[in-house]
Order: structure tokens, then sequence, then C-alpha cells
């Protein structure tokens, strides 16, 4: 391990510029390396960055001298024994991660936004259709024909309203108040149409990340359904806007550490995200590139 504490040393002596803000340690080998930032302390070593452009490493604490690290950085030396004693990490963030977040915490943040839990309504079936003759529990009919085809429709919405509810809320046997409109015919059958139907629950939980892993689904019939669920529960549209106004304005700020190439795809993700849910507000149809923008999202943000 001697030898990977000196390999360090001479990695960072190859970078003519560091932070200004860097952290300087003396090595057990009495060489005092400065480093663009420490993350954080565990109970093995230190979680820090040896380049400005490199990944996060854990340096174990017998390559540093405690001595010489009690006298000029205690606060470093102080959680070094605390998180040894504790036997838990210790938040640091000197250097370059003060007021930062790191890609781990970023992506962490923003999936722990869109997996809170929210109380969605369930609508009436009515919601998911627009038929000129089946409205708001009634039916209008010219010709007793019309019975038929009509029966037909509204038994294709509710097997519609069904699986939606089966394969977005979970919801493995719904069931539905009904209100129906009947004919009954000379030879005794009956046509049905049902008018309206009502599921047996008003409301559920459900998480902001599940429209978006349904909505992600290839070749999904009910994508459009699910649209519609979603602008129902303006909460919902809510929560999943505001995850990604807050990551696109991080990215933008600048206060994620992670190298240019990387901050400029992921914004571009957050915007198109962002501009594409804004939309359901004025609108029943998400835009053209929503699905390709959706899978790279899942992608970046490894959701």
């Amino acid at each position: 391990m001697m030898k990977y504490f000196l390999i360090v040393a001479y990695f960072l002596s190859s970078f003519s510029v560091l932070s200004a803000e860097g952290v300087k340690l003396r090595g057990a080998n009495g060489v005092a390396i400065e480093f663009p930032g420490i993350l954080k302390a565990t109970p093995k070593g230190l979680v820090l960055m040896m380049a400005l452009d490199g990944e996060e490493l854990l340096v174990t604490w017998d390559k540093f001298d405690e001595s010489d690290m009690q006298t000029r950085q205690p606060d470093i030396y102080n959680a070094m024994q605390r998180s040894i004693r504790q036997r838990e990490d210790v938040s640091l963030r000197l250097g370059v991660y003060a007021g930062m977040q790191t890609a781990k915490e970023f992506k962490k943040s923003l999936r722990d936004a869109l997996n809170q839990e929210i109380q969605i309504k369930l609508p009436p079936m009515s919601e998911f259709f627009d038929d000129k003759d089946i409205k708001g529990g009634s039916f209008n009919f010219n010709h007793i024909d019309d019975f038929k085809f009509a029966e037909k429709r509204s038994a294709r919405y509710l097997k519609l309203y069904t699986e939606l509810l089966q394969d977005l809320v979970g919801w493995e046997n719904p069931e539905f108040s009904k209100s129906t409109h009947s004919l009954i015919k000379s030879n005794g059958s009956r046509d049905v149409v049902v008018t309206e139907a009502r599921p047996g629950r008003s409301t559920t939980l459900m998480k902001p990340m599940d429209f978006l892993q349904f909505l992600s689904k290839e070749n999904n019939r009910l994508s459009n359904s699910g649209v519609t669920l979603l602008r129902y529960n303006l909460e919902a549209l809510d929560a999943i806007c505001k995850a990604f106004e807050d990551a696109s304005a991080a990215l933008g700020e600048g206060a994620i550490i992670a190298d240019s190439s990387t901050i400029s795809n992921w914004h571009y993700t957050a915007r198109s995200m962002l501009e594409s849910f804004n939309s359901l507000y004025k609108s029943k149809t998400i835009n053209a590139q929503f699905d390709r923008d959706l899978r790279r999202m899942f992608e970046d943000f490894d959701l």
C-alpha cells in the first residue's frame, strides 16, 4: 500500500495546477500532498479526489501522518477519530466538494425526489375516452342498432381502464361501480352499454417514478391513458416537473462535480424532460421525441 501512496504522490506531481482551495496532508512517508478535495472520513480511510478531473478514491488511514494531521488538519483528524469510534462515515466536503454535489449524490437526490409517494386520485372511466354518444353516465342513440356498437365500444373502454389499473397502479383485480343503459331484445337477449365505471378505490399511493417507468415501456398501447391519469393528478405532474427543474438548475449552476461533457449531456436531458412534462399542463399528448429522451434519461441518471 505504501507503493500505491507513492504512485498517488507521483501522479499528483504531474498536475501543474491544483485548486487554490486544495487540502494538504502529509503522508506516512513524510511527503506532503495537496488534494483537490476530500469528501468524507470512513472507518477505513479518507474518500478523496486526487486530481481535479479524477475519480474518488479511498486512501487508508495508515498512509497518512496522523501526528501531522492532528496538528495541521484537526477537523480531518477529529473526523477520523469519530468515524473509527462510531463505525460510520463522517462528511467533510473540503476543497472542491464545498457547496457541491458529487455525481452519485446528484443522481440519488433526483432518484429520491421521484420516489416520494403521492396520493393519486382514480377518475371515472369517462376521463379516458371521448365518445359523442356515451357521456357522463348517459347514452344517446337514434336507432336500436346503436346499442350493439356502443356496447362493444364501452366494453373496450372498460377493458383498457382495467388494464391501466393493473399495469400502472398495480391493482391485480380492479372492481368497478358501473352505470349502464340496456336494451332488451324481442328474443330476450340484452345489449348493455356501460355508460360510466368508477373504480372501487377512489385513491391509491403511487410514486412519480411509476409514471416514468410506465411511459418508458416500448410499444405501450396504454401510454396515452397513463398520460391522462398523470394530467388528472397535477400533484404528481408537479413533482416530476420540480424534480427535473431542480436537476436542471443544479447542472446549469455548475453545482455538480463531473466533467464538462457529462454536465452538458445531463443538462440537456434534464431540460428535455422538464419541457416534455411542462407541456402536459396544456396538452394531452407528449412531443414526438419524448420516448427517445425518456430512455436517455434513465440511462444518464441510472434510474
